[in-house]
């Protein structure tokens, strides 16, 4: 009797996914040259689609790097995971690239490079815009993850040619600026601001600090997280926001003017300035999550939608909690788009409004570096009395303002003297809506 060939779910270069008997799990096959023997090893799933994953990330470990190869040759799948542990992994956009790449391979599945046509690209949008829900924003910065990865392998010569990757309105340009693209976080009224401030609970003081950076340096979340006490100079009244040692990127961390307000918030800090108990916080994410949920609790819609007593009485501890920290978690639909980038682009719009100098706001941002005929100029350029002085002032004032709208003291005395003057008796901070009186 003849023997059956072996059956192969999925394959990536030398190995391959197949069912051995007596397990519903599947397994990784391989050609052991040294042994001259078929081996084989348990992947723990028997879902495919989990499988294929583990089978990529085994090939990506144990395998060496294609040179020139044919995109016909390549597994997509292998060309994400290269870029993702070599590269994005390190990067503060690790969780934003491993998310859009879940995306890639739920899709693509056991593509090659050379399936990446115009045609299924424009299926894959589609999918992504119908099926998931994506906005056209987020189509292209994962349209933009899979062209970095496809980029690093056409510059490390591992394939002959790789396909341009069109983005949500398919089109090649890599850098096109599409007036319609949504920020990262929608815009916020100072009144917004203000509110934000006074439901920051008193326990959690790290989420004070980390707005007051955001809001006067008008820097990225990342940036704000990371500054420290030593790479504030008092006597010239500037801030480095770009640690020493750690290599610019195109999302360029300026030197920006110490503002009085901050100055007000640093004064004996000696370590980390956004800090929780004297140890310097990796992400606000949760926090800042909370403190929306606060500020605009969760409907009586969203919340008869969640699982109700019986439900969670019914799950398992993990996934339980699971569920209560959503619920707690849960904002109305006017915080959704509230996130923390949402204070730089008000502050960008608000300076914009009162008539800083357009190379003063790009400067203090960081989409713009200081003019100069050397290095060395660019350098001492931020020691110039008038550096971003307007816009140091115009950010006081901002903050003035922001003042008026809550009674939780973001400025010194001296420049607002009552705090929450704008602020209504009924409007004062509210405690936290209770989300879990239905459990």
């Amino acid at each position: 009797m003849s023997r059956q060939p072996e059956q192969r779910y999925a394959e990536i270069g030398d190995f391959w996914l197949v069912k051995v008997p007596g397990s519903n799990r599947f397994h990784i096959a391989w050609y052991d040259a040294e042994r001259q023997q078929r081996r084989t090893r348990s992947t723990g799933t028997d879902d495919l689609r989990a499988a294929e994953l583990i089978l990529a990330e085994h090939a990506l470990k144990h395998s060496a790097p294609p040179t020139k190869a044919d995109p016909a040759d390549e597994a997509l799948a292998g060309v994400l995971l290269r870029f993702y542990h070599g590269r994005a992994e390190q990067q503060a956009q690790a969780e934003q690239v491993r998310r859009a790449f879940a995306l890639w391979m739920a899709f693509w599945g056991d593509a090659t490079v050379a399936d990446l046509t115009i045609q299924r690209q424009d299926a894959f949008v589609r999918w992504l815009r119908v099926e998931k829900g994506c906005s056209d924003s987020y189509i292209d910065r994962i349209m933009s993850s899979g062209r970095a990865a496809l980029g690093r392998t056409k510059d490390l010569h591992e394939l002959r040619e790789v396909p341009s990757i069109r983005n949500a309105l398919g089109i090649d340009q890599k850098w096109m600026c599409r007036p319609d693209a949504n920020p990262k976080g929608r815009q916020l009224t100072l009144k917004e601001i203000g509110d934000l401030i006074s439901h920051i609970p008193e326990e959690s003081p790290h989420l004070l600090s980390f707005m007051m950076v955001m809001l006067t340096c008008v820097c990225r979340p990342d940036a704000a997280v990371d500054l420290t006490a030593d790479r504030i100079d008092h006597r010239h009244r500037l801030i480095t926001l770009n640690p020493e040692g750690r290599t610019q990127t195109k999302k360029y961390r300026p030197i920006v003017k110490l503002t009085e307000t901050l100055e007000h918030h640093v004064g004996g800090v000696t370590g980390p300035v956004v800090a929780f108990e004297g140890r310097q916080v990796k992400s606000i994410r949760t926090a800042w999550r909370a403190l929306r949920a606060r500020v605009w609790p969760a409907t009586e819609e969203q919340l008869a939608a969640l699982p109700d007593a019986a439900a969670l009485a019914a799950m398992t501890p993990a996934d339980r909690k699971i569920a209560l920290r959503e619920r707690f978690l849960l904002c109305g639909p006017d915080g959704r788009d509230v996130q923390p980038y949402s204070l730089r682009h008000t502050m960008g719009r608000e300076l914009r409004f009162r008539g800083v100098p357009n190379d003063q706001i790009e400067l203090t941002m960081g989409h713009k570096r200081p003019e100069g005929h050397s290095a060395t100029t660019q350098v001492y350029a931020p020691y110039h009395p008038s550096y971003c002085s307007e816009a140091a002032l115009a950010i006081d004032q901002i903050l003035c303002d922001i003042q008026k709208h809550t009674r939780r003291r973001i400025v010194p005395e001296h420049m607002v003297a009552e705090p929450g003057r704008d602020v209504k008796v009924e409007e004062g901070t509210r405690p936290p809506r209770r989300r879990c009186e239905k459990v």
